[in-house]
């Protein structure tokens, strides 16, 4: 059960986590926001690198939970993370980013 419940958190975290956009380079502002916009773009061009879900999804994680409302939660919170456009992930990344520069 509480494999289940991890699996499901990890798999809420790498819908929300920065992947490459964790580390721009904070104490230089111009070189920050040059990075920023670096990685906005690679995201933007690979819609498929933008997040966990799509990897959680090929790797049936979801389907590996044996309580069904664990395995719900699972799948309900992938769908979400599927379904969200590259625009809108990429987008709130990049203020996100962004922000950290100041």
């Amino acid at each position: 059960m509480w494999a289940g419940l991890i699996t499901v958190l990890l798999l809420l975290a790498g819908c929300s986590s920065g992947g490459g956009w964790s580390n721009p380079p904070r104490n230089d502002p111009a070189a920050c926001v040059s990075y920023c916009q670096t990685v906005y773009q690679r995201c933007n061009a690979n819609p498929d690198s933008y997040g966990d879900c799509g990897e959680a999804n090929r790797n049936n994680q979801c389907d590996k939970i044996s309580n069904p409302e664990l395995r719900g939660a699972c799948q309900t919170s992938q769908a979400f993370c599927q379904n969200r456009s590259a625009a809108s992930v990429c987008g709130e990344r990049l203020n996100s980013c962004m922000a950290s520069c100041n």
